[in-house]
């Protein structure tokens, strides 16, 4: 959809006598511009004072850069768990500054900012809100300069009001959109009271523009008319707080601000991430398999930022002394084909990657490509598939005036699939064109020997020695796993099975490798059968299924049906409600573990077991044992059982019932 003047300005190459002509505010010079495109009620009011670059006249510079060896006083940053906010500490602690730095909880990892050097001594953490005026105060105290990345539309925010429902304090945009402008107010008036002289606001380009056409050109007089809490609420909630913040420093005049607005943010994570960052998604997703071909690779425009870069812009707005206003930080164009070629030459060639072809522009309307479509600087549009555009964002300012140089986008897009490796967001994998033998077995690969690759450690293997296959998480199939991982696993599953939260999932995967025979002792030997019985009787119906259908798998063998008989497996199954789908499921194990019991073999070895293990002098063990032939055995071949002390079972049984 192409854009009106009503929501984009369109540059041109015009004389400035023929237009009416608007201060950029804190540019280095006069921007010529369309009076109908201005976002009034924000910028109608504001004089800021025109200022040479320093880049074209350095004499025009009247106040010194700011440096940490003339600061007392620590630097604010909202938000330092966050993506951003960490990096921005990051170069703050490397420049020598103090921080003080806010995050919403206690809980909110911040470790590895703490691990930093310097930080033992130059940064201080404070839990607040930022929602109320006493909150917002407790977070600049002491402070001159300020940073704020925490901005309720650019974060999840916990709101007092409404704590709880599916994350307990944590909401989507439509549910806190209410609490934006009265944050962002609180928090503005709370640097007013503490006297604060500069603040680097945390943007957006969606505060900019809600879509990008090929002709479209956006610079820092920009502004998003057309989002919605219908259509792309994310987008109005960036472009409310920046605009309320602009209303409330042009009544301060001893307050100077300045906004970056960002592109998509990418790039390695300092702080341990919960979720993945939304600009590292599309690598994600791209790695995944989640698209098998892309829409049009020439037509699938992603403006890319650096998170790395993004934080620097930060800094030196906040170290420049004539920096005011909006600045963009986008990187040059990086169509989707272009990273997709850059994850396939560096490392991840072996990945689900997208087929180098392109559907048509519509198939992105389709629900599992709208996601990516709705997410901050992506814009799709039809032109020659071999033309070179520049960004529609224009960041010249930036680079200009601060002087940024941003990263090669070829180490943005590696460093964000790095990202997702280390946090185990995907799994390591390993190039088929690099690995001549198996990783298991030595033996060379061959016509015959197919080479396969292991999801849970990557590595390449044979396919004897990756018979076992488990339900992985982001997969909808059991995958495929080598050996060395299903013997590593198979404890720690039933490790996990004592954890309510992680109990699904690891029964799920246990019941999966046990489809495997060869697995069956592996689980018997981690003493696995006693765990296995106790998630049977789960209240958790899902559990309490998953549960029988591995030991259904174990009762096909008969070492470890010998073992489930000597835990006592067989009347675990018979307290099962028999109107279930678990009874069902353990109706079939115990069929299995008859037709075991009727050969004499395995009776042999059952009563052997009985009477040499140190165990049934306890009791419990032949009680097991005694009591499951009485449950399996015809009537009248239940008196051969006194001999093996049947009484004295029932005597102790009765006993024990008294």
């Amino acid at each position: 959809m192409s854009f009106d003047s009503n929501n984009i300005i369109k540059l041109a190459s015009r004389a400035k006598d023929q237009q009416p002509q608007r201060r950029v505010p804190g540019g280095n010079g006069v921007a010529i511009a369309e009076e109908s495109t201005m976002y009034l009620s924000v910028w109608n009011a504001l004089q800021f004072k025109v200022v040479e670059s320093s880049s074209t006249n350095a004499s025009s510079v009247t106040h010194p850069y700011l440096h940490a060896s003339r600061m007392k006083m620590p630097i604010c940053v909202t938000g330092i768990d966050g993506f951003l906010g960490a990096w921005i500490v990051t170069e703050l602690l490397q420049r020598g500054y103090k921080v003080r730095g806010t995050v919403q909880s206690r809980n909110d990892d911040v470790s590895r900012l703490v691990d930093l050097p310097r930080a033992s001594t130059q940064l201080m953490v404070v839990e607040t809100s930022l929602l109320t005026p006493e909150s917002c105060d407790l977070a600049v105290e002491g402070c001159e300069y300020v940073i704020h990345t925490g901005t309720p539309s650019s974060c999840a925010v916990r709101d007092p009001l409404s704590e709880a429902k599916v994350e307990p304090g944590v909401h989507p945009v439509s549910s806190r959109m209410h609490c934006i402008v009265p944050a962002m107010t609180n928090f503005i008036k709370a640097c007013v009271r503490a006297r604060i002289k500069k603040i680097v606001l945390s943007s957006s380009v969606a505060a900019l523009s809600d879509h990008v056409d090929a002709s479209d050109v956006v610079n820092d007089l920009c502004w998003n008319m057309v989002s919605s809490m219908e259509r792309n609420p994310h987008f109005l909630g960036l472009k409310l707080a920046e605009e309320k913040a602009w209303q409330l420093v042009e009544q301060e005049p001893k307050l100077d601000m300045v906004t970056i607005c960002s592109g998509a943010l990418m790039g390695p994570s300092v702080c341990t991430p919960r979720t993945i960052p939304s600009g590292n998604q599309i690598v994600y997703d791209l790695i995944t398999g989640h698209y098998n071909a892309i829409v049009d690779l020439s037509k699938s425009y992603w403006a890319l930022t650096d998170v790395r870069d993004c934080a620097l812009a930060h800094v030196l707005a906040l170290e420049h002394p004539d920096a005011r206003g909006r600045y963009i930080c986008v990187n040059r164009t990086v169509w989707l084909r272009e990273i997709v070629d850059m994850l396939r030459s560096n490392g991840y060639s072996g990945r689900a990657l997208p087929f180098q072809v392109g559907l048509p522009n519509w198939v992105a309307r389709l629900s599992s490509f709208a996601l990516q479509l709705g997410q901050v600087g992506v814009s799709l549009y039809g032109d020659d598939a071999d033309a070179t555009k520049p960004s529609p964002y224009l960041s010249d300012r930036l680079v200009d005036v601060l002087g940024l140089s941003f990263r090669d986008v070829k180490t943005t897009v590696v460093d964000s699939a790095g990202d997702l490796l280390q946090w185990k967001f995907i799994k390591p994998w390993g190039e088929d064109r690099e690995a001549t033998m198996c990783a298991c077995c030595d033996a060379p690969f061959n016509f015959l020997r197919r080479r396969h690759h292991c999801r849970e450690c990557g590595v390449v293997v044979c396919g004897d020695c990756s018979q076992s296959r488990a339900v992985v998480q982001g997969l909808e199939h059991p995958a495929r796993l080598c050996d060395a991982c299903v013997q590593s696993s198979i404890p720690a599953l039933l490790e996990l099975m004592h954890a309510p939260m992680t109990c699904h999932k690891a029964i799920k995967a246990l019941e999966s490798l046990m489809v495997n025979p060869s697995n069956h002792e592996l689980i018997t030997r981690c003493s696995g059968v006693p765990i296995l019985l106790k998630a049977l009787h789960e209240q958790d119906d899902e559990i309490s299924f998953h549960a029988a259908g591995t030991l259904l798998a174990l009762s096909e063998d008969t070492a470890s049906a010998l073992q489930m008989v000597l835990e006592g497996a067989v009347l675990h199954m018979l307290e099962m409600d028999q109107t279930t789908d678990t009874w069902r499921v353990c109706l079939s194990a115990l069929r299995n573990i008859w037709k075991q019991l009727n050969r004499d073999d395995f009776r042999q070895m059952l009563h052997s077991v009985s009477r040499v293990s140190a165990d049934a002098a306890d009791g419990p063990l032949k009680a097991n044992i005694l009591i499951t032939f009485v449950h399996m055995m015809e009537p009248r071949e239940v008196t051969s059982l006194l001999k093996e002390g049947l009484l004295d079972v029932l005597f102790v049984m009765l006993k024990s019932a008294h």
